[in-house]
């Protein structure tokens, strides 16, 4: 992989982005391709395969507001050393691809860590646009294997389900029901930094309870599009209209600390009915 230059690379993500049902950005393109040659420079033989995961994979990319979401395996574990050169390289991309690089969200697992998931690992990522650090992977990274090897495109390397165990249905559902009672728990904290991020992540949390919401029905995973267009399908009012006005929270800026109130109501409406909604929706898809 190393003796590739960058039009080569350029050219493998082009081939493997070509086929999707929507047009992917042309930055987007370019970012992925430099982002290839830049890894494979660093890790050689080490590469195992390079996966493209989340919205950009299974459906819903937004041009506007969708991060772009990438496993990299690699034979072992990154060290401390090479840490240093992935910073230098994610800072580059950052400045090179303005709109779309700072998105970028990667994750550096080993051949060993990807087959399955395990409690309480830290692994070299890069989320939410803050700088790569060790960060603790929590059951929703179980998820996040399961979503590679349904949705996930393999810019490099063999199928994820190759190199990931199968998860089941009924582990999709514990997991999804841990981060219900997640965003209920974060709901409640008044005092957590993150009520002072940006509407865009309020919209982010709406969105994701109605995805944690179907895969614990369902024991599957759906781009939070769909989840949003099936909550939209059977929840009433003032319910309804929350989720209906995420779609819009995703593309405005600033704090707006008057919807604190309606994403704590709405939550407190998961936690109260959520054994109801489970049942019943179950039995009525």
């Amino acid at each position: 992989m190393s003796d590739l230059g960058l039009n080569e690379f350029n050219s493998t993500v082009e081939r493997k982005l070509g086929s999707l049902e929507f047009q992917v950005p042309t930055e987007v393109l370019s970012l992925l391709g430099s982002f290839l040659f830049e890894v494979s420079r660093i890790f050689s033989g080490e590469m195992v395969g390079v996966y493209v995961r989340g919205s950009l994979a299974c459906g819903g990319f937004d041009q506007r507001a969708s991060d772009i979401d990438i496993f990299v395996v690699l034979e072992e574990s990154v060290d401390a050393t090479v840490m240093g050169k992935l910073k230098t390289i994610h800072e580059g991309l950052r400045e090179g691809f303005p709109l779309f690089g700072p998105r970028l969200e990667v994750a550096y697992l080993s051949r060993a860590d990807i087959r399955k998931y395990e409690q309480n690992t830290f692994h070299p990522t890069i989320v939410k646009r803050k700088p790569l650090h060790m960060r603790l992977h929590g059951s929703d990274w179980l998820l996040e294997r399961a979503a590679v090897v349904d949705h996930g495109i393999a810019l490099l390397g063999p199928p994820a389900g190759e190199l990931i165990d199968r998860i089941s249905g009924d582990e999709i559902r514990t997991v999804s029901e841990e981060i219900l009672d997640q965003w209920i728990s974060w709901a409640r904290d008044e005092d957590n930094p993150e009520w002072h991020l940006p509407v865009i992540h309020k919209a982010f949390v709406i969105q994701s309870t109605c995805r944690a919401l179907y895969s614990a029905i369902f024991g599957e995973l759906v781009s939070k599009e769909k989840a949003v267009a099936w909550a939209l399908s059977w929840m009433e009012e003032p319910w309804s209209s929350t989720v209906r006005k995420s779609k819009e929270w995703r593309f405005e800026s600033g704090e707006q600390i008057q919807i604190r109130s309606e994403i704590r109501t709405f939550l407190g409406w998961v936690e109260k009915s959520k054994s109801e909604i489970l049942h019943d929706r179950k039995s009525n898809p």
